[in-house]
């Protein structure tokens, strides 16, 4: 599993330099949602996307780690009404 994990980090990382590059360039409303134990991309990493991206929020669901959209499904359904109503 370790292994499964280093290869999909090393092949993020270099898509997340040409991201990040461009992220200032954003002009619409950028709402991350974030599991708060995410060891793939840790928080301090949506951190530094919200602090490049003007405007922008990020929501951490608690309990989470790198998909709360299964792990936490339901608060992540709110968190989704919340941003979208």
């Amino acid at each position: 599993r370790l292994d499964a994990e280093l290869r999909v980090q090393a092949s993020v990382i270099p898509i997340a330099w040409v991201v990040d590059a461009r992220l200032s360039e954003l002009n619409m409303p950028v709402t991350l949602i974030w599991g708060e134990h995410d060891g793939l991309l840790p928080l301090d990493y949506a951190e530094t996307l919200q602090s490049k991206i003007a405007g922008s929020r990020l929501r951490v669901i608690a309990g989470a780690a790198h998909s709360p959209h299964r792990q936490r499904a339901g608060d992540f359904a709110t968190v989704l009404l919340e941003e979208t109503t």
